[in-house]
């Protein structure tokens, strides 16, 4: 089973139940599924392919959640930047994971 599955797995059989609570933001796996499946399709219209490396410079939470798992919906392969790293240590990784395409979140 791949992580995309797990997703769509819940979404389908607990479609009102809470999802993800970050802050004030509350999603059920409806609500969730439809804000990955949003991005998967920007991230799809800016070009990203099945096996292209997908990098984000996010903070822990909704976002980066949302991002991981829309790029493994497209088969993309997710690049997390941490945003306590460097300068030199984010040039490092888009570069050592195989020259990330780097979309907006």
């Amino acid at each position: 089973m791949h992580l995309w599955h797990l997703l769509e797995r819940a979404r389908r059989l607990f479609p009102d139940n809470t999802a993800l609570i970050d802050g004030r933001l509350r999603c059920s796996y409806r609500e969730l599924g439809a804000r990955v499946d949003g991005l998967a399709m920007l991230l799809r219209s800016l070009g990203v392919e099945p096996g292209q490396r997908v990098a984000a410079l996010l903070p822990n939470g909704s976002a980066f959640f949302e991002a991981y798992f829309a790029a493994a919906g497209l088969g993309a392969v997710f690049v997390p930047l941490n945003v306590r790293l460097s300068p030199p240590e984010l040039a490092f990784i888009p570069d050592a994971s195989g020259r990330p395409t780097v979309a907006p979140p």
